[in-house]
């Protein structure tokens, strides 16, 4: 979406919704400034690349993800 549109407010609102059935929420983003961003609004995420990489990739069954600039 373009700047302005509102996306981090809808982030952050569903990010709520979600938390608030017991969920946890990991983002994962393609670059590291777009990592710091997510988590500028307090959601754990850490860029796609290391997430593959990593031994333990530390979700479960309540773990949704989100995948930052998917297109």
């Amino acid at each position: 979406g373009y700047a302005g549109t509102g996306k981090s407010h809808m982030l952050d609102k569903t990010k709520q919704l979600i938390e608030a059935q017991g969920f946890k929420v990991r983002a994962l983003a393609p670059y590291g400034n777009q990592v710091k961003a997510l988590q500028e609004l307090n959601v754990c995420a850490t860029t796609l690349a290391s997430f593959i990489r990593a031994k333990e990739k530390d979700i479960d069954a309540q773990t949704v993800l989100i995948i930052d600039e998917a297109g």
